[in-house]
């Protein structure tokens, strides 16, 4: 379940963005303005999951590429390795251990998560989320996210930038269960082939397709 879900929340870095109220839409168009800029996105993360008391008990590692629109490459690496490859049409989602790849359309509602902030062509933050900018310095600016629609998925997210590179999110959920991603080695704008969004399916593994 954990793994799941964990799947799901890296992609709300593709998100979309928009404007509001004084202060508000000063953070909300400094936000749309760094996240406006990015058109691909590549670099290695980590993930911890921690409790209502702060305690971490589930954490993860691996990389990543994302690219506009809606183009996802997800792997992690440790502890149990495990894919998720979306080129805005189909989504894979691989488990080596389970020998199963499951294949579905691309569904802007399932991805609605964090990693989508940073695929998505839309540019529409306000009507999704009020906004606030919580620090701002020459080289860091960290904004607090609140969705206006109540997420099944979190209920606040943060997201800091250090010289207009991401470089970690962090978001709650109603259960008060928080989960912090750490990226590094990040790439902006290289160019990125589009069979990275592909995803190969090796031989002899279990194929469960909804795809019409």
């Amino acid at each position: 379940m954990h793994r799941f879900k964990c799947l799901l929340l890296v992609f709300i870095l593709i998100l979309p963005i928009t404007q509001a109220s004084s202060e508000e839409s000063i953070a909300s168009q400094s936000l749309s303005n760094l996240l406006g800029s990015i058109d691909t996105l590549s670099g290695e993360f980590t993930q911890a999951l921690s409790d209502a008391n702060g305690d971490i008990f589930e954490t993860s590692s691996g990389y990543f590429f994302l690219a506009q629109p809606n183009k996802v490459k997800w792997v992690v690496v440790d502890p149990m390795p495990q894919e998720i490859v979306s080129n805005g049409k189909d989504l894979w989602i691989y488990d080596p251990d389970l020998e199963q790849v499951i294949i579905q359309p691309y569904d802007s509602e399932l991805v609605a998560s964090p990693a989508n902030l940073f695929s998505s062509k839309s540019k529409d933050l306000d009507n999704e989320f009020d906004i606030t900018l919580i620090d701002s310095g020459l080289a860091t600016k960290r904004f607090l996210l609140k969705p206006i629609v109540t997420s099944t998925l979190y209920q606040t997210l943060k997201i800091e930038f250090q010289s207009h590179k991401p470089v970690s999110l962090e978001f709650s959920d109603a259960l008060e269960q928080s989960t912090r991603i750490d990226l590094k080695n990040i790439v902006v704008n290289s160019k990125l082939a589009d069979k990275l969004f592909v995803f190969e399916i090796p031989p002899n593994i279990d194929i469960v397709n909804h795809v019409d």
